[in-house]
């Protein structure tokens, strides 16, 4: 079980700093053309989209350090990346192969995030000695 905790941390780590970097490289790649369609939420929508990437970021960076808040933070956007995947189809009425994928890896770093060694993993290197 030690080696699904260790190897774990730096799967799931990764996942989560991969996911950050996609959000804010979408939020730049994205500000162009939202500028020319809606000059005056360009701010708004910045800003939102970047607090959300650099929340990841940090959940990602908690994971690494294994941090209690980083753990409590992976499973709450795995819960929310769940109900966002659960929501879309509802809204399109199509499967998406993303989607789909997006689902499986959020319900793997859930089921992760529950282990009792990594829960006992993260508990025990926030307490101090």
């Amino acid at each position: 079980m030690s080696k699904i905790v260790d190897w774990g941390h730096w799967l799931v780590g990764a996942l989560f700093a991969t996911w950050g970097v996609a959000l804010l490289w979408g939020t730049i790649a994205k500000t162009p053309s939202f500028l020319r369609q809606r000059p005056d939420e360009v701010t708004y929508f910045a800003l939102s989209e970047s607090a959300f990437s650099i929340t990841v970021l940090l959940c990602a960076w908690g994971i690494f350090k294994r941090r209690r808040w980083g753990r409590s933070l992976g499973i709450a956007l795995c819960a929310f990346a769940l109900a966002e995947v659960a929501l879309v189809p509802s809204l399109t009425r199509e499967f998406d192969r993303g989607l789909a994928f997006m689902a499986v890896l959020a319900c793997s770093t859930l089921v992760w995030l529950f282990l009792p060694g990594v829960r006992a993993d993260y508990s025990r290197r926030d307490q101090t000695a």
